[in-house]
């Protein structure tokens, strides 16, 4: 599927995405325009300082997009997130001190940027939804600290509940190692990364300073690269890992049957998950030919993976990184990027399938040229 009927768009702004960082773009449906895929992002000058950006969509349907900066014009940014709760939606972001930041998006414009007062040291930063029980949806942002006269880091998760609490991390693991967290209940979640090829899994819990564990899963003698996410709910509330091997093929551990393979033995470039409501999974999936398609996951009741088919989403653009919106109740949406032209692509599924929504063109890494969008 090529990007043919995209909606006209229009970036203002001449600043290119900055792509040195894990999380650039934190893409959401806006609740104040009816679902409509915006997204924050990263951009950097010709100097190298990093931007938080709100990346908008005209909210008179002209198909006109903009980037608008946030009060206080931070410039330091290193990461970005967003959480949505109802009517509630936050950006969140990490600078090159280490500190957090949150600025709140209302229907009247921005909130101006606020300090997490107990973070510091912020060196990692991602975002998760507690899927379970009645909505809205609770948001949980996460990541590691570092500490001062420390080669460990700590875990750290705030929620509005329960605002920035430190856990300590296994033995092993660097202030910046791939692990994702996943919630099991209200107050309890996993922690799945990969150390030395194997894949292991700590639960933690509200009220207690460590991890428990580690579990491993394994047996099959199958060493694992990099852990991509969680699908289901079973062993009660318990999500399963879904994980990259070594050999760059996806799994999904499946309890008793082991590791088995999804879509086959066909490597993957990349695979995000984004969680949905009744303990669905929608695992994006980016091939080596740079191919976009998407797959969902669940369990039935004995537990067993319940896959549905993989669905193409679009082979042109090639896709370098994809980033979906999170929230279980977004419709389907997810923003590529394809790093040499700089151009990010949004994506959503409606009735009819997957079509391509917009097209949006930032300044070419090295080049000097206004962004703009293509239909």
């Amino acid at each position: 599927m090529a990007c043919h009927g995209a909606e006209a768009c229009e970036v203002r702004g001449s600043e290119r995405l900055d792509q040195s960082g894990p999380a650039p773009v934190a893409a959401f449906c806006n609740p104040f325009k009816g679902g409509a895929p915006e997204a924050f992002v990263l951009t950097e000058d010709e100097d190298g300082w990093g931007y938080v950006r709100y990346l908008s969509q005209d909210p008179r349907a002209t198909g006109r997009w903009f980037l608008w900066e946030l009060p206080g014009r931070p410039s330091t940014a290193t990461a970005v997130v967003v959480t949505v709760q109802g009517l509630t939606v936050c950006a969140h972001w990490t600078d090159v001190y280490g500190s957090l930041w949150r600025a709140p998006l209302t229907l009247g414009g921005f909130g101006g940027p606020v300090r997490y007062g107990l973070g510091q040291g912020i060196v990692r930063l991602a975002a998760t939804y507690h899927r379970s029980g009645r909505r809205p949806y609770t948001p949980v942002v996460y990541g590691t600290a570092g500490r001062a006269g420390s080669r460990v880091p700590r875990l750290w998760l705030s929620t509005a509940a329960h605002p920035m609490t430190y856990y300590r991390m296994p033995e092993g693991f660097g202030s910046t190692s791939a692990f994702t967290l996943s919630m099991a209940g209200p107050d309890a979640w996993v922690v799945d990364g990969v150390l030395e090829g194997r894949l292991l899994r700590w639960r933690g819990r509200q009220g207690t300073s460590a991890l428990q564990g580690p579990l491993e899963y394994g047996g099959d003698g199958l060493p694992a690269s990099s852990v991509v996410g969680t699908y289901g709910q079973v062993d009660p509330l318990t999500p399963r890992p879904l994980f990259v091997g070594a050999d760059g093929v996806l799994y999904m551990w499946a309890g008793r049957h082991g590791a088995i393979e999804p879509v086959g033995r066909h490597p993957v470039r990349e695979a995000r998950v984004a969680g949905q409501s009744c303990g669905k999974t929608l695992v994006y999936l980016t091939g080596k030919d740079g191919v976009l398609a998407a797959m969902r996951a669940g369990t039935g009741d004995d537990a067993f993976p319940v896959l549905g088919s993989v669905e193409q989403i679009s082979a042109i653009p090639r896709a370098d990184a994809v980033f979906p919106t999170l929230h279980p109740d977004d419709r389907p949406t997810v923003f590529a990027m394809e790093s040499i032209s700089g151009t990010l692509t949004v994506f959503s599924r409606d009735s009819a399938g997957w079509g391509c929504r917009a097209v949006l063109e930032f300044e070419r890494p090295g080049l000097s040229q206004p962004a703009g969008g293509r239909s």
